[in-house]
């Protein structure tokens, strides 16, 4: 919840509710492990204690009986800097050996970018997203100069023209500053969370 709460009012707001879901189907798969290891991650610590470990073990097991619900399991085969913790590195492979233990996080997101904008648009907006990604690498790289206008560019553009409105490259454009907004607020958010645990912890 109150990665959610943007503005720590202990209610969710519509534009909260609308920024979220814009954020959720922004995600890459890397986003949503992360986000799910926040999630798991009760006392912000960056790793998964043996307490946060059956948390999620009872919340998947249904899903995927054949993850190993036994810490001590677990840890042999994930843990590979043998701190008898899990960071989210060991996280990721967790995820690579037994995908379908967080499936339900990516099927959340398919149903939501087909209830949404449908996913032809959302992948028109990842493609934007990227695009602008990279100009603004090339930018940083080359102090402000943007890159060349070539024929790759040209051929992009020209698609782009033929495949959308200029109506809704705006529409895409403003999705895609509505997300980059909320992923920071969602930052700051989770940063805030994090250090009230600490804090919490310490009393």
């Amino acid at each position: 919840f109150a990665l959610i709460d943007l503005d720590g009012s202990g209610t969710i707001e519509f534009e909260e509710y609308v920024m979220v879901c814009v954020t959720y189907c922004m995600y890459t798969r890397k986003d949503i492990l992360k986000f799910v290891f926040d999630v798991f991650d009760k006392d912000g610590s960056g790793t998964i204690d043996e307490k946060e470990f059956i948390h999620l073990c009872n919340t998947v097991n249904n899903a995927a009986p054949l993850f190993p619900g036994n810490f001590a399991e677990a840890i042999s085969q994930f843990d590979t800097n043998d701190d008898g913790l899990i960071d989210f590195n060991e996280f990721m492979e967790l995820d690579k050996r037994y995908p379908l233990v967080l499936f339900p996080a990516f099927r959340l997101q398919d149903r939501m970018t087909k209830k949404t904008l449908g996913e032809k648009a959302w992948v028109k907006v990842h493609e934007n997203i990227n695009r602008q990604r990279k100009i603004q690498e090339y930018m940083d790289a080359h102090g402000g100069q943007k890159p060349p206008d070539g024929l790759v560019v040209k051929l992009m553009k020209k698609a782009c023209r033929c495949l959308m409105s200029k109506e809704k490259q705006m529409d895409m454009e403003a999705i895609a500053r509505a997300q980059k907004e909320s992923k920071d607020k969602m930052r700051k958010n989770e940063d805030r969370s994090k250090a009230q645990k600490k804090v919490a912890a310490g009393d």
